[in-house]
């Protein structure tokens, strides 16, 4: 597993950079948890782990088709056998699907956020509530689906 990955914001998000001039953001550094985070990542990993399972009952995949025609074979950069990562709008969506209640999602994330050392502003800054507060809708979204696609998806 990864111990960290970035997120690059597509909103605007000003902050006080160390040497105390405003500056504007341009991604956040998401760490992996560590046992200090084992609540909030339960917790988390329990809410996609649910929506997963929701999703594959009343979504179950199609039955294979028999053809008489083979199946194509891979070319390029397709079947390379590497694993497909979630992005993190797709996460909110599979949550957005199940009876997750998602505002409980946001307010856990937010919680893990502001610790220490679990996401940091252009690498060198920590979270804040101040600073989530700044950030737009959409990016605080996407933000909580990566951390839990990078973080919290069972493997």
């Amino acid at each position: 597993m990864e111990t960290s990955a970035r997120y690059v914001l597509k909103g605007a998000l000003s902050y006080a950079s160390r040497d105390g001039e405003m500056a504007e953001a341009q991604f956040l550094e998401m760490n992996a948890p560590t046992g200090k985070h084992a609540r909030q990542v339960a917790s988390l990993r329990q809410a996609i782990v649910r929506a997963i399972v929701e999703d594959g009952r009343t979504n179950p995949a199609p039955e294979p088709a028999e053809s008489p025609v083979p199946a194509p074979e891979p070319s390029g950069d397709e079947g390379t056998g590497a694993p497909e990562i979630a992005e993190g709008i797709d996460i909110i969506n599979i949550l957005a699907r199940s009876s997750v209640d998602l505002g409980d999602v946001y307010k856990v994330a937010r919680d893990l956020f502001v610790l220490k050392g679990v996401i940091r502003v252009d690498g060198e800054v920590p979270m804040t509530t101040v600073l989530l507060d700044a950030m737009s809708a959409q990016d605080f979204e996407t933000l909580v689906g990566s951390y839990i696609a990078n973080f919290t998806l069972p493997s």
